[in-house]
């Protein structure tokens, strides 16, 4: 029993998965439109089609039966056919989306480290990339490392992502690499350097879309797997944190008017003025009810944006 529980609770998760996965994409792909909605558009037009082939065909034959079976059958392999024909397409954009979604998982990861957290981060993957010790080296600059007995110098620029790093900062570095008496160097960045730059020097010049492609070499880079893993993780965090919110909200806010109500109601039979209190409280019952009205729907409608996100 617990096995058969247990199969079908993974059932359950793998489905689950697969509906936020296909929502998601069918969002990116279609300009916002859900996997559901994507759907009904399919069998609208599929419906669309069938009855116009059937009353072409019934037209042309008075055979009401044969024209129905004649039609399913072309539209089964125009449906065929139309899947395969953009199955690649589909699976190319879905790449690109995925391809999109490392860059910015990337990009956020970068945003979230100091200057030295950047430094770190670059001493580690230039110790896996070209398999040597990587150093900190004397000031001004930050790093350095041997290859082949060849030593280089190592900058690190850290800026944001609408910045580009351009002559000044590269004619800073090489005055810097003299002042330490080094030729070659290396200065990497976690933006973009401006264009043709990298065309005037005989420096190695790493930016953004560099240190990508050194991930990818040793497969340190996230895989679609990974981000699909993203995708579900965050869908499930912002449901969890939109539902913990609105929940917390409704209990102490509808218990206190609902209170008042009472406080207000009992009041009325033993102070003056009983019509002024019996009033606050149909007012406060009035409020009370609304509030609650208002937060039911508006969990309801943030469920549903959820389950279509």
């Amino acid at each position: 029993m617990k096995s058969l529980v247990a199969k079908l609770k993974e059932i359950s998760i793998i489905n689950n998965r697969k509906r936020i996965l296909k929502n998601y994409y069918s969002k990116e792909l279609r300009k916002g439109k859900t996997y559901r909605a994507s759907l009904l558009d399919k069998v609208l037009f599929y419906t669309i089609i069938f009855i116009g082939l059937t009353g072409y065909l019934f037209a042309k034959s008075k055979e009401l039966l044969p024209s129905i079976f004649l039609s399913a059958l072309l539209l089964y392999f125009i449906r065929i056919s139309t899947s395969q024909l953009f199955k690649k397409s589909k699976e190319k954009k879905i790449s690109a989306i995925n391809e999109g979604l490392k860059k910015k998982k990337l990009i956020r990861e970068f945003s979230n480290l100091n200057k030295e957290g950047f430094i770190n981060y670059i001493k580690i993957l230039f110790k896996d990339y070209y398999d040597t010790e990587v150093e900190d080296a004397d000031l001004p600059l930050d790093l350095q490392l041997t290859k082949e007995g060849d030593v280089f110098g190592i900058k690190c620029i850290k800026a944001s992502m609408e910045d580009r790093i351009g002559t000044r900062e590269l004619e800073v570095f090489h005055r810097e690499l003299k002042s330490l008496g080094l030729e070659d160097g290396i200065l990497v960045t976690n933006t973009h350097f401006t264009e043709g730059l990298k065309n005037n020097t005989r420096l190695i010049l790493l930016g953004f879309d560099d240190i990508v492609e050194i991930l990818k070499e040793i497969d340190r880079y996230p895989s679609d797997q990974d981000m699909e893993d993203y995708i579900v993780d965050r869908f499930i965090d912002r449901r969890n944190s939109i539902k913990s919110q609105v929940k917390s909200f409704n209990k102490r806010k509808i218990i206190q008017l609902y209170g008042l109500c009472a406080i207000f109601y009992i009041l009325s039979f033993f102070i003056p003025f009983a019509r002024y209190y019996k009033l606050m409280a149909v007012l406060s019952f009035l409020i009370a009810s609304l509030v609650s009205g208002y937060k039911i729907s508006e969990y309801i409608r943030m469920r549903d944006r959820v389950k279509t996100d």
